[in-house]
């Protein structure tokens, strides 16, 4: 694709706004599904890194992966991004640089190869090492990552092949006949290949994944909503006691990230109950406004240093999830947080109770979801690996293979030299099919030359022979006069011109008076002398612009455009006198002939061909009817 050329301050201009705009889409956070979510930016940094030679978009993806340090509180992801587009970058501009490399698909592979080597590797070193997140959360984050940064490389080389076939569209006919433009059959096989498998595939995660993700909050559900009708039970049964649903002394333990105290069931022989109750407190709050919970430090605690998740991962009504104040990663936020229920107390007319809210430690839901998501995952990134893979060897296949097609009418230079008529033959290609078109195309090409060459010889012939046959179509054999056919077409275009310009045309019908008796005393070769005679005169008389036609027999017919009626009666008369006066030698014998014309002038609004013809032929009746010989006019009036 032909380079923009740009001042290095209008592409510095154009970068920053490039970069505000990824950061901005970064910031979105757009969710995957529970515990994960990809960020979108840097697909607008490879792709500018795919059209524009130089850092620029690395400078792009490095400022647009700031996002995360304000959403996620640590600046490590911003090194791994800036490290992927480093990657990407060099592979582009300096191991790849000639400009049709950059479509072929292959900063896919590259940017899958980094995160295999470097970009894992890296999450582990500094989310384990640095941050001391747990494993759970170390793993989902490392694959997600690298599934998110295959994805941005992925929708960079489709947004760059779009605006390849936007540019072309837009500048189609400056690039007519050239060669380095468009988009290449490799380019194209890879971004069909992979879009279709990688598509569906990630539809089938997403679905597949929501579907875990809602029946594990909808166990949780359950779980505290049987606490909680175990709750309401117990405490309409007391009346206006307060009863923990135990039955049996507790113990205290202090939580480890609160520092509040979770009352704990004695351990003998705990019953079901008991053992939701070792994890589940509640809070109940009265009409009153006062309330009492099972542990009043984890509540006060609670209200003080959490706060409700944002429920855009939440499938399920009523459930959230309360995480942590403090400026830690979010996962981190979401695994040391408190599942949560509240609902409002029934039949709260005949009762002192307004809401009971039931919590309880979302560590083992949350790190069973991401192993879940780790899993779902890690086989979404094998499809897409496989993926990459299979659309780079079949796009590679393809363009070797039209590679071999075309490279007979690349060299064409030397192929006209060896070869002086005609195309030059195509190489034969190691796949059935290509061997089997390009064997077919050589057949064509064979016979398409010898074709060529007989085309050629005959293009004289044809080429001496085509003013010929136009002539024919419009002329009379034996006077050279034009025919039927050509005074219909010149009397339409006449009348049209004439009525737009205003100028007269007068329509003039003669025949040789007695044409019979000469075909009868001299034969037709001696009427056909007569006729060529007086054709000859009539073309001698009339002017460059005139029509003359012969009609039919020993009818003629003249069309005089911008031609007064007086003018027309003046030539007609000296033609007549001409031929009067004119002896032709006929088989040794002397003739002489003459002719009677009829004479009209067109009416515009009135007249079209037919009428026209009609009345000059009138005219010519009447002429031999008084005598032959002769002129007469007739109006339009008669």
């Amino acid at each position: 694709m032909k380079q923009f050329k740009l001042k290095l301050s209008t592409q510095l201009i154009i970068t920053l706004a490039i970069a505000a705009a990824a950061y901005g889409i970064n910031l979105l956070n757009l969710p995957l599904f529970f515990g994960v979510n990809v960020l979108l930016g840097q697909s607008l940094a490879i792709l500018l890194t795919l059209q524009w030679r130089g850092p620029w978009g690395l400078i792009a993806g490095t400022l647009a992966g700031f996002a995360t340090w304000s959403l996620w509180g640590h600046p490590w992801a911003v090194i791994i991004f800036a490290l992927e587009q480093l990657a990407i970058y060099y592979w582009v501009n300096l191991r790849r640089s000639t400009s049709h490399s950059r479509e072929d698909g292959s900063v896919i592979l590259v940017d899958m190869i980094y995160w295999l080597l470097i970009g894992m590797p890296l999450v582990w070193i500094f989310y384990s090492g640095i941050l001391h997140m747990d494993s759970a959360n170390v793993g989902v984050v490392a694959i997600k990552q690298a599934i998110n940064g295959v994805i941005n490389s992925a929708i960079g080389f489709l947004l760059y092949l779009s605006l390849r076939l936007l540019l072309l569209k837009l500048n189609g006919k400056k690039y007519q006949g050239t060669t380095t433009h468009g988009i290449s059959v490799r380019s194209m096989i890879f971004a069909l290949v992979f879009t279709c498998i990688s598509l569906p595939t990630l539809a089938n995660t997403i679905f597949s994944a929501h579907q875990v993700s809602e029946s594990t909050q909808g166990g949780i559900v359950d779980t505290l909503s049987l606490i909680t009708n175990s709750i309401e039970r117990d405490l309409s049964n007391q009346g206006n006691g307060v009863a923990t649903g135990t039955g049996t002394d507790t113990d205290t333990d202090t939580d480890t990230d609160t520092g509040a105290t979770n009352t704990q069931e004695s351990p003998s022989s705990p019953t079901p109950h008991q053992a939701f109750a070792q994890k589940i407190n509640y809070q109940i709050t009265k009409t009153d406004g006062s309330k009492f919970s099972s542990s009043p430090a984890l509540f006060e605690s609670l209200g003080n240093n959490y706060k409700a998740s944002d429920k855009q991962f939440i499938t399920v009504p009523n459930l959230n999830i309360l995480i942590t104040k403090k400026k830690v990663p979010l996962l981190k936020k979401w695994i040391n947080g408190y599942w949560t229920l509240e609902s409002k107390w029934p039949n709260q007319a005949n009762s002192p109770y307004k809401s009971i809210q039931v919590v309880m430690p979302a560590r083992e839901t949350v790190i069973r979801m991401q192993h879940l998501s780790t899993e779902i995952l890690y086989s979404l990134a094998a499809v897409i690996g496989i993926g990459v893979v299979i659309a780079e060897l079949l796009s590679r296949s393809f363009q070797a293979q039209f590679s071999l097609l075309i490279a007979p009418f690349l060299s064409e230079s030397e192929a006209i030299s060896k070869q002086p008529v005609g195309l030059p033959l195509l190489r034969m290609s190691a796949i059935t099919e290509f061997s089997t078109l390009a064997s077919l195309v050589n057949e064509r090409i064979l016979r398409t030359n010898n074709l060529t060459r007989e085309l050629q010889a005959s293009n004289e012939e044809l080429a001496n022979s085509r003013d010929q046959l136009a002539l024919l179509s419009t002329t009379d054999d034996l006077t050279g006069c034009l025919n039927r056919r050509k005074l219909d077409e010149i009397l339409e275009q006449e009348l049209a011109r004439g009525s737009r310009t205003g100028e007269p045309l007068c329509c003039v019908t003669f025949d040789i008076d007695y044409f019979k008796q000469i075909n009868d005393t001299h034969g037709h070769l001696g009427g056909d002398e007569v006729l060529r005679a007086v054709a000859q005169q009539a073309k001698q008389r009339l002017r460059s612009t005139d029509y003359l036609c012969r009609f039919g027999g020993d009818e003629f017919v003249v069309i005089l455009p911008a031609c007064p009626l007086n003018d027309a009666l003046n030539v007609m008369e000296a033609l007549r006198q001409s031929i009067d006066n004119t002896i032709h030698n006929l088989n040794g014998s002397n003739c002489k002939v003459s002719i009677s014309v009829g004479v009209t002038l067109a009416d515009y609004k009135l007249d079209n061909g037919t009428s026209l013809l009609k009345r000059s032929d009138d005219a010519l009746f009447k002429a031999k009817q008084n005598g032959r010989n002769r002129i007469i006019h007739q109006s339009i009036a008669g």
